[in-house]
């Protein structure tokens, strides 16, 4: 009982703090992943949140973007019209653009040594 908990905690601590500028997403989801597997519910939501594609909200989705694996598509249509028009699912299940940029701009993998954005 004890460690999923803990796991959790670690898990929601490395997804939400800002460690010198970088967001350990990764050790989010490896915590986050192990206390899923032990039974925690709280985890288990998490991860299916993680596993939604960023635009339209299809569960499972199995594409990740190429360069920072940070976010999910269900297709490469959404992963192209996410990097390039931007825009996030809306609170009705429909598209919006009123969301955050494009994801060529938000990629945090786009301006390492020296690339930047087309």
């Amino acid at each position: 009982q004890g460690v999923k908990e803990a796991q959790y905690e670690l898990g929601r601590m490395f997804g939400c703090a800002n460690f010198a500028g970088i967001m350990h997403m990764r050790l989010a989801r490896k915590y986050t992943r192990q206390a899923s597997a032990q039974g925690h519910d709280e985890a288990t939501d998490f991860m299916k949140h993680l596993r939604m594609c960023v635009l339209c909200g299809a569960d499972d989705a199995r594409r990740t973007c190429s360069l920072c694996r940070e976010v999910r598509y269900c297709d490469s249509a959404c992963s192209r019209k996410h990097w390039y028009e931007g825009g996030v699912i809306s609170g009705e299940g429909g598209f919006t653009s009123d969301g955050p940029e494009r994801h060529m701009q938000a990629c945090r993998r786009t301006h390492v040594r020296g690339r930047r954005p087309r």
